[in-house]
């Protein structure tokens, strides 16, 4: 960890849990105590900061990413429970935190939380659908690639930016082309000089909300991703906004099923079956393509 990653970020568990349960908790135990010292800031403060931030002073944006960093903790509570420990959720929520206060436009009539959370729950969705698991891989390409994601974690956190092709194959030990090419594997990070957020969603996103299964789990390759971008197409348009707005295609935030069916004005459950019945469909038409073992539902 870099001196600036210390003075930015609390050390964040690494795995976010440990073989005891007990001492897991204690470690979220001190990380919670340790951002309770950075205090809430009031708007005249914020105004100051952000205009800090925009001229790219260091410090200014130090300080917004400490005293926001109880608003991370506060949106990755509300994704718990999925499959992926508390302390992931709330670092790749971190990384959302730095990019919003490296962006922030102090000049809009809108409060730093506001726009932060926008960022803040496009890492932590990313992250839950980096382990959700509709497309294997063999273990040890996804283990080389969970290394690859974890450093590159790692070096934003550190310098508030996307390393280059050169900085991560240095960082993991392998060489610039072999990365290269686990890297094109994953659509979110096919291309290191691509924005972080505000783009597209990409098919790749398109993965069921469950307990994680493995690193084997989190890679896809293009040629899949093609099929299943024409068999999206032969679902009906609720279907295919349905699971749109679960999986956070269109905006880069994974909706509830709760969020989805108010916002449609229909059932939950009914939510559920519409969602049920896409995959349903997608596997049959699937079959054809020999595509039926990668979309199990």
């Amino acid at each position: 960890m870099t001196d600036l990653t210390k003075e930015m970020l609390p050390q964040v568990p690494q795995g976010g849990e440990t073989k005891a349960g007990a001492s897991g908790e204690d470690e979220l135990g001190a990380y919670f105590r340790e951002i309770r010292q950075y205090p809430r800031l009031t708007p005249e403060e914020e105004r100051e900061l952000a205009q800090g931030c925009a001229a790219g002073d260091q410090a200014a944006i130090r300080r917004m990413v400490q005293c926001n960093l109880r608003l991370v903790v506060a949106v990755a509570k509300e994704y718990a429970g999925r499959g992926v420990p508390l302390m992931d959720l709330i670092q790749e929520g971190n990384i959302g935190l730095i990019v919003a206060a490296q962006k922030f436009d102090y000049t809009r009539e809108l409060r730093f939380s506001t726009y932060a959370t926008k960022w803040i729950r496009q890492g932590i969705s990313r992250c839950l659908m980096n382990h959700a698991g509709l497309i294997r891989v063999p273990v040890h390409t996804a283990e080389r690639m969970r290394a690859i994601l974890a450093a590159r974690a790692a070096w934003i956190q550190a310098n508030g930016q996307e390393p280059d092709l050169e900085q991560l194959a240095g960082t993991v030990g392998l060489p610039p082309e072999k990365v290269a090419k686990l890297l094109s594997l994953v659509p979110e990070i096919s291309s290191l000089d691509a924005p972080t957020g505000d783009g597209d969603g990409t098919v790749g996103q398109l993965l069921p909300d469950r307990a994680a299964r493995g690193p084997q789990d989190i890679l896809v390759q293009a040629q899949l991703l093609q099929a299943i971008t024409s068999l999206m197409a032969q679902l009906t348009q609720r279907q295919q906004q349905i699971l749109r707005m679960h999986y956070g295609l269109d905006d880069g935030v994974c909706h509830s099923l709760e969020d989805i069916a108010g916002q449609l004005g229909i059932s939950k459950e009914r939510v559920r079956q519409v969602e049920k019945q896409a995959f349903e469909k997608m596997k049959t038409l699937g079959a054809s393509m020999g595509l039926e073992e990668y979309l199990e539902g």
